[in-house]
């Protein structure tokens, strides 16, 4: 999808902080064979580029031209607006490695009785072409029961692209509830036994 980017005449965080006031968000371009080149684009186009999970877009401008690459996302403390961009020129036909988010479908079995969900990846790295980055991986877990899981070895599979890692990796795993023990101190009937006071002298009725 084509982008709309600018060049920047002035780098810095004083200018970088100037920028997002007015409702840009700066950045760089690098790789390719060329050197790094500061841009800027437009920050509702930012997040919507984000927001619909685009990992590649084409640009047109002076010293950028064809297909980049979002390499990283930076956000500020509080994960909430964004600071920077990085992207890297890449020819279409280039393979390579990107992390791709994890979305899930449907409620598990069991969850809904009593069990506990939990994501140990919410995203996993792929490797693909560049015209071909999924925009996520769908994982259906609406059949898990309780003690089930889902490893990158049991993912789907994805047109033009395979996952990285350890076959083995849970992504997702179905917990058994929660059991509290609950500890009786005195069972019922029984007596507390008094501690004995160190250093008291035991009574005649206790000596005989």
């Amino acid at each position: 999808m084509q982008h709309n980017m600018y060049l920047r005449t002035e780098t810095g965080s004083c200018e970088s902080r100037k920028l997002r006031r007015v409702g840009k968000v700066p950045a760089i371009v690098y790789g390719g064979g060329k050197g790094a080149l500061s841009v800027m684009m437009d920050e509702a186009e930012v997040v919507a580029l984000i927001r619909d999970h685009e990992h590649t877009i084409e640009v047109n401008l002076e010293g950028v031209s064809g297909t980049l690459l979002l390499k990283e996302v930076q956000y500020d403390h509080l994960g909430d607006d964004i600071l920077h961009l990085d992207f890297k020129r890449v020819a279409h036909d280039e393979v390579v490695e990107v992390n791709v988010e994890i979305q899930t479908i449907g409620t598990p079995r069991g969850v809904l009785a009593g069990g506990l969900l939990e994501t140990v990846e919410f995203d996993l790295p792929v490797r693909c072409k560049a015209t071909s980055i999924p925009d996520s991986i769908e994982l259906n877990i609406a059949e898990l029961e309780i003690g089930d899981s889902i490893r990158i070895s049991d993912l789907p599979a994805m047109e033009g692209a395979e996952p990285v890692g350890d076959p083995e990796q849970i992504v997702i795993v179905i917990h058994a509830p929660k059991v509290e023990a609950e500890t009786d101190l005195e069972e019922e009937g029984d007596e507390p036994t008094l501690p004995e006071r160190i250093g008291e002298k035991p009574s005649e009725e206790d000596s005989e």
